[in-house]
């Protein structure tokens, strides 16, 4: 038994050790299995890596075992509870080893670590610096005289509110060059780490130095790399929340809030494993919302899942393949989340722009997206056209919402969003709002808060006087039926009887706020029994325009006194 556990050892060192290069294959040359919802035609992933997701109940040792069967070493443990980056030894494919793992009672799924690229077109054309997308006042971009307000009305939101230092950004993306000096006052900082000692993770959050957030392509705390063209990533920032009133560059959406950088794509891609870590990142160290200008057509478990449990706003560029994501699906943007918002691209004129995916119901708003002006690294500012540029003023205009309402849900932000959009000809039939996202709409809607939810709960009889079975009771008495709420008459209120035996008697009805008073035109007769039956539906809610009738039957019955 010694010796066996000693080579058990010895293998799971190999396991530690083998497989250290990482390359990449597409999805669609290789899988080519039916019915299986792992791997998806056209999605490129890491070739030999694997995301497992153990259930719940495994140990750790359990959890070794499933590596040793399987021909696995571990790679990398995520955020996420009992979910693992697992590197494929030898020769076996990412298919083979996916469908053996899946027939595994110990593991509850497994799928490719899939790779995603950043959404955006670069022009050829010169830069002008000028954000028609805030404030479009007809000028010319890019060569085409914009529509004057075919904008997000971002200058008419700052007199309510520019953003609060309270509430922070992911840019999910590439890198971002914290130094540029539209940006370096706006990052986030760590003050565990700034304050603390140099390659001590002095805040336990499992991240050493970890001042502007963390950069998990490489692994590292350096959230700029100027060889991996981290333009991307910075341009995305710089539209939520450049410096505004300083002299220089250009203006974010919400100019005062921070930027929290989380840089997952390097030069050719970004994986599911490093995109999950990230967004469990964001959610540990309290961002408020993640701008996500990236995607593919995969659907990825395990990234939907990590959505989910991120809870807060998640904006998504819906991608730049002209194509329907409704009949072709692009993801995160096409994922069904209450918190996912879906952003199209439009241009200066309010066209939807020529690249930009579109969906009624997969892609929930447009906003600009065609030469967008903004940061890019080493202290310079360029135009870029993109899905990508569409999302971060959607992520902008949801961080002033949250300015001033820091308690909306995701599902509320996405809520206000498309309700507050401004119509548009070309979004109608394309977007589930018809319309572009409109910063002052949506600040006033996150100011006025929701409507209260519909009352669907008819009213209810608490009491009646005189009570059945009740006797002596007043040759004149007014019979009354008090219910929880205030009422109306309902459809059935005609349909109230007063009887003697079977010889009506005739009535007056009338409500006073919650009460129901029904009182005979006539003198009752002395010691006879009388009877008076409200059917369901004789009154109904009066706080709901749709009534609410009431469902139950109520009656009383008593004898009268001398």
């Amino acid at each position: 038994m010694m010796f066996r556990n000693r080579n058990w050892l010895k293998w799971l060192l190999v396991l530690v050790i083998a497989c250290s290069s990482v390359s990449f294959i597409s999805a669609g040359e290789e899988i080519t299995a039916a019915g299986t919802d792992s791997f998806q035609s056209g999605q490129s992933y890491v070739a030999g890596e694997i995301l497992v997701r153990y259930k719940d109940s495994l140990t750790s040792l359990e959890k070794v075992k499933v590596k040793v069967q399987h021909g696995l070493s571990g790679k990398k443990e995520l955020l996420s509870a009992n979910t693992e980056l697992v590197q494929i030894i030898g020769g076996q494919s990412v298919e083979q080893v996916i469908s053996r793992l899946k027939a595994d009672f110990r593991v509850a799924y497994a799928q490719p670590n899939y790779w995603y690229t950043a959404l955006y077109d670069l022009p050829d054309d010169e830069y002008f610096g000028l954000e028609w997308g805030l404030e479009n006042s007809g000028q010319i971009i890019g060569g085409s005289a914009g529509i004057p307000d075919i904008d997000i009305d971002a200058p008419e939101t700052w007199p309510v509110t520019k953003g609060s230092p309270d509430i922070l950004v992911a840019v999910i993306d590439t890198g971002i060059d914290a130094s540029h000096p539209d940006l370096a006052a706006n990052m986030w900082t760590n003050a565990a780490e700034s304050n603390g000692q140099p390659g001590v993770d002095d805040d336990k959050n499992g991240y050493v130095d970890d001042i502007h957030g963390w950069d998990f392509f490489n692994g590292d705390a350096t959230v700029y790399d100027a060889a991996d063209g981290d333009d991307h990533g910075t341009h995305c920032a710089g539209t939520i929340a450049a410096v505004a009133d300083n002299g220089i560059g250009v203006a974010g959406v919400a100019p005062g809030v921070k930027i929290m950088s989380l840089k997952f794509i390097g030069p050719s891609g970004g994986s599911t494993a490093d995109a999950i870590e990230a967004l469990d990142y964001a959610r540990l160290m309290g961002a408020d919302l993640a701008s996500n200008s990236w995607g593919g057509g995969s659907y990825d478990q395990m990234l939907k899942d990590a959505i989910t449990r991120f809870g807060k706003p998640f904006i998504a560029a819906a991608g730049n393949s002209k194509k329907n994501i409704d009949i072709r699906a692009f993801f995160p943007a096409g994922y069904n989340c209450e918190n996912i918002l879906s952003i199209a691209a439009i241009d200066n004129r309010g066209a939807l722009a020529s690249f930009s995916n579109y969906g009624v119901i997969g892609v929930d708003v447009g906003a600009p997206g065609v030469y967008i002006a903004s940061c890019t690294p080493d202290s310079t500012y360029s135009y870029m056209s993109g899905t990508s540029m569409a999302a971060p003023h959607v992520s902008g205009i949801v961080a002033l919402m949250l300015s001033v309402r820091a308690d909306l849900t995701g599902s509320q932000v996405r809520e206000l969003v498309v309700g507050s959009a401004a119509p548009l000809a070309s979004l109608t039939g394309k977007t589930v709002s018809g319309g572009m996202a409109n910063a002052a709409a949506a600040v006033q809607a996150a100011l006025n808060g929701l409507p209260e939810p519909a009352d669907t709960t008819p009213p209810a009889l608490v009491s009646v006087v005189p009570a059945n079975r009740s006797t002596g009771v007043s040759r004149t008495i007014q019979v009354i039926f008090t219910f929880n709420e205030n009422i109306q008459p309902g459809p059935g209120f005609a349909k109230i009887t007063f009887v003697q035996k079977k010889t009506a008697v005739p009535y007056v009805a009338s409500i006073d706020g919650t009460q129901l008073i029904i009182q005979a035109t006539v003198e009752l007769n002395a010691l006879t029994s009388y009877k008076v039956t409200v059917p369901a539906g004789a009154v109904s809610d009066l706080s709901d325009p749709t009534g609410n009738p009431s469902i139950a039957a109520y009656a009383t019955s008593f004898p009268t006194g001398r």
